[in-house]
C-alpha cells in the first residue's frame, strides 16, 4: 500500500486566483470559430461552383431566365445540403469536447470543497475516489487501491495501479507512469490524493486536442478532380466561345450575335447536374455511415474513406469491447473453458460444472470475494474490469457474490498495489478465519507451500510447481492475462499482514481477455476483398496483440509483428520495408 500523508491543506483562495490569472482556465482550446453564415459561403468556392455560377450570371445576361433559374437551384441546394451535414456534425462534435469532468474535489483553505474542473490550477490538491473522471493531469501523494482507466490514451484494457510519488522522474512511455494521473481518464478503484502538474492544453489530453487542431484542411481526390474538370471545362467554353464567335464573323455575321451565340453553346456545355448529382451520392452514402454510429464533419470526407487502401486500427475498444472477460481456467492439474454469453464451462471438450471440483469451488470463490467490485440488483457488477470479469465468472457458475459474502464475511484486507501485485482479504466463515488472495502467478507461487487437487491438499514439489509455470505460460501465448488464487487459514490471535501470505494453498489460475466484436472478422474480411490491407496499433502486450489480430483475421502466420521500438531504430528505407509486411504494431508508445 501507498505511502499514506496528513490531511493536506491545499492552495489558499488567494493563490489559486492569481494562479488561474497566470495559467488561464483548464478547458481545451476549441480552435477558432467559424460563423454559420461563413460555413455557408463556404460551400460555394470550389471551382466548378464557381464556373456554374459565371453560367447563371451569363444566361441573365443572354435573356435565359429559365436556364438561370435552374442553375441557380440546383447551386443552392447543392450548398443547402452541404451546409446542414457540416453544421450538424460541428454540433456534436461540441458536445463530444464536454468530456472533462465537470467538478473536481480540491483542498483549498485546508478544507475540501468541490469546484468546477475549469478553475483547477497547478498546484492544487485534488481528491480521487473510484469512479471519478480524473480533472488534470496529476503526481499522486497517495494511493490506497488507487487504478486507474487509461484505455483511451494508452490502448491498455488493464486499469493502471497508482503509486505515490517517489521523487524521481516518470518514465516517458505512458503506461509506465505509475506516479501519474491524466486528463479524461477515469478511477475505477480505490481513492488517493493528488497534486495537478498541468491543465488544459498542457496536458496529454490537451496535446491531443493540438494535434487535431493543427491538421489543415486539404481536398480530397474527388473535390482535387472536380476542381480539374471545372478548369478543364472553363477552358473549353472560352475555346467554343472564341471558334465560333470568329467563324461567325468570317461568314459575315455581325460581330455582337456571334459573340452572344458562342457564350450561349459555352454555358449550355457546363454540366450543372453534375454538382447536384455528387452532392446527392455523398448525402447518401453519409446517411449510411450515420445509421451506423459513424460522424462525418464534411460530405467530402466520406469520398476520401473510399480511396483508403490502408486501414490502422487500434485493438482496445476499437477491435475489442473494451471489457474484460474470462476465457480459461486451470484448477488441479486441467484447463477449463469459460463460454462466451450465457453459455457454461467445458472440460476436455464437454460441458461441465466447475463446482463439483472442490479446487474449482474454491477458486472461483476466492476470485469472486477478493475484489472491491459493487454488484447491482440487476446481477451486474461495476468496477476494475479485471474484478468484474473474475465475479461475472463466479456467477456464471452458480456463485453469487451477495451470497459469498453472506457466508464468509470480510473482517480484514490488505490492498492490492503495482508493487506488491497481489491482494488479501482476512474472512470469518464456518470453517473458520481464512486469508483469500489473489495476484500475478509469480508473486503467488512462490508464496505457496501446498496445492488444492480435487477434495486433496498436497505439498506443492517442484514438478507442480513446474506444472503451474508451463499453464501460465500457455495462457499467455494465447494472449490472456492470468492472475491465481491462493488461501490459508489463520490461528486466531495471529497478526495479519503481508507475513500472513506465506504457506498458503493454490488453488488456480483464470486468464482473462478483452474478447474481439463479433462483427469485425467480417469487417476484416470485407476490407480486404475491396482491396483494403488493415494493421493493428496497439498499446497492448505483443502476445495479446497478436492473439486478437489472428481471431479477428487481421495476423496470418508470416505477417510481421513489430514494437514501436523497433520501428524507430529504422532509417527512412527499411521503415518503409517494415511497414508494407507489418501488420501489428504492438506495443507501439506515443
Amino acid at each position: 500500500m501507498s505511502r499514506m500523508m496528513e490531511q493536506p491543506c491545499g492552495l489558499t483562495a488567494r493563490e489559486a486566483a492569481e494562479k488561474q490569472k497566470q495559467y488561464g482556465e483548464n478547458r481545451l482550446t476549441e480552435g477558432k470559430k467559424v460563423h454559420p453564415f461563413a460555413v455557408f459561403i463556404s460551400q460555394f468556392k470550389d471551382f466548378l461552383t464557381l464556373v456554374l455560377l459565371g453560367g447563371t450570371v451569363v444566361s441573365v445576361l443572354t435573356g435565359e431566365y429559365a436556364e438561370a433559374l435552374t442553375i441557380a437551384v440546383i447551386v443552392f441546394l447543392n450548398g443547402i445540403m452541404s451546409f446542414v451535414q457540416e453544421f450538424k456534425a460541428e454540433k456534436t462534435l461540441d458536445a463530444l469536447r464536454n468530456m472533462a469532468a465537470p467538478k473536481a474535489r480540491v483542498w483549498r483553505d485546508g478544507e475540501l470543497t468541490a469546484v468546477a474542473a475549469t478553475e483547477l490550477v497547478p498546484d492544487d490538491i485534488i481528491q480521487l475516489e473510484a469512479g471519478d473522471r480524473i480533472p488534470a493531469d496529476a503526481v499522486v501523494l497517495e494511493s490506497a487501491g488507487l487504478a486507474a482507466d487509461e484505455s483511451m490514451l494508452t490502448g491498455e484494457s488493464v486499469a493502471c495501479g497508482k503509486i505515490a510519488f517517489q521523487g524521481t522522474t516518470p518514465p516517458e512511455n505512458l503506461p509506465d507512469r505509475k506516479d501519474m494521473v491524466y486528463m479524461g481518464t477515469t478511477a475505477v478503484t480505490g481513492h488517493g490524493v493528488a497534486r495537478v502538474c498541468a491543465i488544459g492544453m498542457s496536458t496529454q489530453m490537451g496535446r491531443i486536442a493540438g494535434m487535431l487542431a493543427e491538421i489543415p484542411d486539404e481536398q480530397t481526390p474527388l473535390q482535387k478532380k472536380l476542381d480539374q474538370l471545372g478548369k478543364y471545362i472553363a477552358i473549353g467554353c472560352l475555346i467554343i466561345c472564341a471558334l465560333v464567335s470568329v467563324a461567325g464573323v468570317l461568314r459575315g455575321e455581325e460581330l455582337r450575335n456571334m459573340l452572344m451565340t458562342g457564350i450561349s453553346l459555352a454555358v449550355a456545355a457546363v454540366p450543372e447536374g453534375l454538382p447536384a448529382i455528387v452532392t446527392i451520392s455523398l448525402a447518401l452514402a453519409v446517411r449510411r455511415m450515420v445509421s451506423r454510429n459513424a460522424l462525418l464533419r464534411k460530405l467530402s470526407a466520406v469520398e476520401t474513406l473510399g480511396c483508403a487502401d490502408v486501414i490502422c486500427t487500434d485493438k482496445t475498444g476499437t477491435l475489442t469491447t473494451n471489457r474484460m472477460t474470462v476465457s480459461a481456467l486451470w484448477m488441479a492439474g486441467d484447463f477449463w473453458e469459460v463460454g462466451e454469453g450465457g453459455t457454461g464451462f467445458s472440460h476436455g471438450g464437454k460441458q461441465d460444472d466447475p463446482l463439483k471440483n472442490p479446487a474449482g469451488k474454491l477458486s472461483l470463490t476466492v476470485f469472486s470475494l477478493c475484489s472491491d467490485v459493487i454488484e447491482g440488483k440487476d446481477g451486474g457488477y461495476t468496477g476494475d474490469p479485471t474484478e468484474t470479469a473474475l465475479c461475472g465468472a463466479a456467477a456464471k457458475a452458480g456463485l453469487s457474490r451477495r451470497e459469498l459474502s453472506e457466508e464468509y464475511r470480510r473482517i480484514g484486507e490488505i490492498p492490492f498495489d503495482s508493487i506488491r501485485k497481489r491482494m488479501s482479504i482476512i474472512v470469518r466463515s464456518g470453517e473458520g478465519k481464512l486469508l483469500l488472495c489473489k495476484g500475478g502467478c509469480d508473486c503467488l507461487l512462490s508464496r505457496c507451500s501446498h496445492i488444492q487437487m480435487g477434495s486433496q491438499v498436497i505439498p506443492l514439489d517442484q514438478k507442480l510447481r513446474r506444472e503451474i509455470t508451463s499453464a501460465t505460460e500457455k495462457m499467455a501465448a494465447a494472449g490472456l492475462r492470468v492472475l491465481a488464487a491462493a488461501m490459508r487459514t489463520l490461528p486466531d490471535g495471529e497478526p495479519t499482514g503481508e507475513n500472513s501470505e506465506q504457506g498458503m494453498t493454490f488453488l488456480g489460475l483464470a486468464g482473462m481477455i478483452d474478447p474481439p466484436r463479433k462483427e469485425v472478422r467480417e469487417a476484416v474480411r470485407l476490407c480486404r476483398k475491396a482491396g483494403i490491407r488493415p494493421v493493428m496499433i496497439t498499446g497492448d502486450h505483443q502476445l495479446t496483440a497478436r492473439a486478437i489480430a489472428a481471431q479477428t483475421g487481421i495476423w496470418h502466420e508470416g505477417d510481421g509483428i513489430m514494437t514501436g521500438a523497433e520501428l524507430d531504430q529504422l532509417d527512412e528505407d527499411e521503415r518503409r520495408r517494415a511497414i508494407m509486411k507489418t501488420t501489428v504494431f504492438a506495443p507501439a508508445t506515443s
